[in-house]
C-alpha cells in the first residue's frame, strides 16, 4: 500500500510504495525522508546551500557523486527525487538524461520564475518554467534589483545567506509578518515549479542571444 510523503519546499505530497527503492539527488541539508539512497557531491559548507553542510541521517545510504554522471546502473531506482538542484546545474541536458537513465519515475521541484526574479540567487543558472507537460529552461542573466534585495532581506529575517545582506531584528511584529509571508509564499503562482514524470522527462532549452 502506497504512503504519502511530503517533499520539497512547495508542500507537494507524493505517493510511494513501501517496496520502491528511492533516491534523493542533491539531498543537501534537507534530505527526503523516504529516500533509501542520498546522492550528494559536496558534503561541507557550500554556497549552493548558503553555507549549510549536507546532512546524512544514519538510516540512509550516502553516495558521493556527480548528478550528471551518476554511479548507478540503468533503472536502479523506482523513484527519484530531484528537489532544488536543477537550477544549479550547468549541463542540464546531461542531468535530465541521467535522471531518466537511473530511475523509472520521479519528482522534480525548482524555484519558479517569480522566485528567481524576487530572490535572484547568484548561484542559480536557469530560469525554469513549465509549459503543459514540458519543463522549459532559459539561461539566467545576472542583475541587481533594489526591491528584490529588500524583499529578500525580510523573507530571510535573522538568517545568514550567501550573496545577500539580510536583516537581524527582535521586533515581534516583524517576525510575525515574516512568518506569515513564509507560509503563504508556496501558494502564490510561479513561486515553485512542480514536475512529476514517469519514463520520460519532456524538456526544452531556449537559446538566447549570447548563449554558448
Amino acid at each position: 500500500m502506497k504512503k504519502e510523503w511530503k517533499v520539497g519546499l512547495a508542500g507537494e505530497r507524493i505517493s510511494i510504495h513501501p517496496e520502491w527503492k528511492v533516491i534523493d539527488i542533491g539531498s543537501g541539508h534537507n534530505p527526503f525522508g523516504r529516500a533509501d539512497v542520498l546522492l550528494e557531491r559536496d558534503l561541507g559548507e557550500s554556497i549552493h546551500r548558503s553555507g549549510e553542510k549536507a546532512k546524512t541521517p544514519s538510516d540512509k545510504i550516502l553516495v558521493v557523486g556527480d548528478a550528471i554522471n551518476m554511479p548507478f546502473l540503468d533503472k536502479s531506482f523506482d523513484y527519484a527525487v530531484a528537489s532544488h538542484i536543477a537550477e544549479h546545474i550547468e549541463h542540464i541536458d546531461k542531468f535530465i538524461h541521467e535522471l531518466m537513465r537511473i530511475s523509472k519515475k520521479g519528482y522534480i521541484e525548482v524555484p519558479g520564475p517569480l522566485s528567481e526574479l524576487i530572490f535572484n540567487e547568484p548561484y542559480h543558472l536557469w530560469i525554469i518554467s513549465k509549459q503543459g507537460d514540458t519543463l522549459v529552461f532559459k539561461r539566467k542573466r545576472k542583475f541587481k534589483g533594489v526591491l528584490s534585495e529588500i524583499f529578500y532581506s525580510l523573507f530571510y529575517l535573522n538568517k545568514e545567506r550567501y550573496g545577500h545582506r539580510t536583516i537581524f531584528s527582535d521586533n515581534f511584529i516583524l517576525k510575525i509578518v515574516v512568518k506569515i509571508l513564509n507560509r503563504l509564499w508556496k501558494h502564490i503562482p510561479f513561486t515553485y515549479i512542480k514536475y512529476h514524470w514517469s519514463d520520460k522527462i519532456k524538456y526544452k532549452i531556449i537559446k538566447q542571444k549570447g548563449d554558448a
